[in-house]
């Protein structure tokens, strides 16, 4: 991964003049931002929303938990409905790593990201705030160290696949990010994120020995506790990965990496709101449509991000932000293109 991402041809755009900058796209969405907080006085009670919005999550997914073990909800209406909370907890896990909600009470931010490591089986969030304060000062750098672990830069193959699906395949690129990066620590990378990976490979291990197991060795372990086993998965660890893939997919297709200038923000994005994303956008709140706002300004919570996002658009396309660039994957999320054999092609040709 890491050869893949030194190559730089010169951007072939860089020289075009755009009808936008980068400043009238921070202007635009300030001065949007600005008119929704006149509009809608609730939107001051930042710290409510957030405690609202964290209580409405636990609520919906404690209350379909119980509903499936009670049987009052099929197995897909409890998996769907618990992935939508975790996306919301992942959001306010997102704004909290900026420090938007509770900024006066460190010990209750603490509290509430534990929390939602706890819900959401996955990345120590205490980790993830360094990694994530770093994509915003190198995103599609080799120093990225939050999308390259999910596999940005990589070309779509076996390895990418896995860490799509599994929410701790991130393990697979470890070594070759920190090959590229010496102030990546591979090492403390495993053991601050072990915890929850051991918890997830110990519950979804004993849900695939409950499916697949042969009766006479099914038989050696008490029915209830596979039941048990079976209802920790449904509500827990399917739901987890139903988010993970979601989040993962709309990342990973929506920054360039490898050939795009550092600090160029235009270069770092594009818009995705295209319909075959439409089931995957479910889950992590429309990130592919509205995430590139957050590149530009990264002090609005995400429902913010969203109401501005429909106003800010054509400011983004006349700034020169792509849109709709299904090929991103294929060319290993190069802004030129990569086809595999060191030559670049330019998307822009089309």
């Amino acid at each position: 991964m890491g050869d893949q991402m030194t190559t730089k041809p010169p951007m072939k755009d860089e020289l075009k003049t755009t009808p936008a900058t980068k400043a009238d796209v921070r202007r635009a969405i300030m001065a949007e931002d600005r008119r929704l907080r006149a509009k809608y006085k609730v939107l001051a009670y930042q710290d409510s929303i957030g405690a609202a919005i964290i209580t409405g999550a636990l609520v919906l997914n404690l209350g379909l938990a119980v509903a499936y073990a009670l049987g009052g909800v099929p197995v897909i209406v409890a998996v769907l409905g618990i992935a939508l909370g975790m996306s919301l907890l992942h959001e306010i896990e997102h704004d909290l790593i900026h420090n938007l909600y509770f900024s006066g009470n460190q010990r209750l931010q603490k509290a509430v990201l534990n929390l939602i490591w706890l819900v959401k089986l996955h990345a120590n969030p205490f980790w993830r705030r360094k990694a994530h304060l770093r994509h915003h000062a190198k995103s599609g750098q080799l120093g990225d160290w939050e999308e390259r672990l999910v596999g940005l830069g990589d070309r779509l193959g076996l390895r990418r696949l896995v860490t799509i699906v599994h929410p701790f395949g991130s393990r697979f690129y470890l070594n070759a990010v920190a090959a590229t990066d010496p102030e990546f620590d591979a090492e403390k990378t495993r053991q601050t994120n072990l915890p929850a990976g051991m918890g997830f490979a110990v519950l979804s291990t004993l849900g695939l020995l409950n499916l697949l197991l042969p009766e006479p060795l099914h038989r050696v372990v008490p029915q209830s506790i596979w039941v048990f086993v079976g209802w920790l998965n449904v509500v827990w660890i399917v739901p987890g990965v139903v988010r993970h893939v979601a989040i993962t997919v709309m990342a990973t297709s929506v920054h360039y990496a490898g050939d795009i200038p550092s600090g160029e923000i235009r270069y770092e994005n594009q818009i995705i709101d295209h319909w075959l994303y439409l089931p995957l956008q479910a889950f992590c709140f429309n990130f592919g449509a509205t995430h590139v706002i957050h590149h530009y300004v990264a002090i609005q919570p995400f429902y913010l991000r969203q109401m501005v996002s429909a106003k800010v658009r054509p400011v983004l396309l006349a700034a020169g932000v792509r849109h709709n660039d299904l090929g991103i994957l294929r060319r290993a999320n190069r802004w030129h293109g990569y086809l595999g054999n060191g030559t670049v092609e330019d998307a822009n040709a089309a």
